[in-house]
C-alpha cells in the first residue's frame, strides 16, 4: 500500500508496468540511485525511502523522420541529440550516477558510437521503437516488425537485449503489452 494506493512491491511475473513522470524522472520507493531495472527488481521496497531513476530518450533524427519532417531544420535538432548525450554522459560520470537510455533502433544505426558509449559507461539501454512511430498508429504486424527491428539493431550494434521498453510518444496500442511480454521484456515505462 502506502498513501498512493499502489502496492509496496511491484509485480515480478510478466511485465511490470512502471509509470515514469516528468520527462524521465521517477521516484520509486527505496534508497539509492539506480537504473529503472534496478528500481523494479528490488525486493526491499518501502514507502519511506526514495530512489531517483534518471532516464533519457536518445531519439536523435528518428522522431523527426517519423513525423515526416525531413528538412534541414528539424534534422539539425535531431543531430544535436548526439551533443546532448555526450554532455549527459559527462555529467553522469562526474557524479557517479547510473541512468537508463531509451534508444530507437534507427538512432543506434545512425549514431552507433554514442550508443556504444552509453552502454560502455554502464548505463541501462532500453528499447524505444525502430523509427519512433506511434504503435497506436500501426497494425499489429507493423508494430511487431518495428519492435523486432529495433531489438535487432540494439543487439547487433550495441550487444544488448533490453528488458525495458518506452513507447515512442508514450502511446501504446491494444497489442503492445502482449508483444512486449512475448518478446521477454520485464517492464514498460510508457504508461
Amino acid at each position: 500500500g502506502g498513501r498512493t494506493g499502489r502496492p509496496a512491491h511491484p509485480p515480478t511475473d510478466g511485465l511490470t508496468v512502471l509509470t515514469l513522470v516528468a520527462l524521465g524522472f521517477h521516484a520509486a520507493c527505496h534508497t539509492g540511485l539506480g537504473t529503472v531495472s534496478d528500481a523494479i527488481s528490488r525486493k526491499d521496497i518501502c514507502m519511506t525511502k526514495s530512489l531517483v531513476c534518471l532516464s533519457y530518450d536518445f531519439d536523435a533524427l528518428s522522431i523527426w523522420i517519423a513525423k515526416g519532417l525531413t528538412s534541414p531544420t528539424p534534422l539539425s535538432r535531431g543531430a544535436f541529440g548526439v551533443v546532448g548525450v555526450e554532455r549527459i554522459l559527462t555529467l553522469l560520470e562526474k557524479e557517479a550516477v547510473p541512468g537508463t537510455f531509451f534508444i530507437p533502433g534507427h538512432t543506434v544505426e545512425t549514431f552507433p558510437d554514442p550508443a556504444r558509449a552509453i552502454h560502455a559507461a554502464g548505463h541501462e539501454i532500453g528499447h524505444h521503437g525502430w523509427t519512433h512511430r506511434r504503435p497506436s498508429d500501426l497494425s499489429r504486424d507493423d508494430e511487431e516488425a518495428e519492435l523486432l527491428r529495433g531489438l535487432d539493431s540494439l543487439d547487433r550494434i550495441i550487444g544488448v537485449r533490453p528488458t525495458g521498453y518506452r513507447s515512442p510518444a508514450w502511446d501504446l496500442s491494444p497489442h503492445s503489452l502482449d508483444l512486449l511480454i512475448a518478446n521477454g521484456f520485464a517492464y514498460d515505462s510508457s504508461l
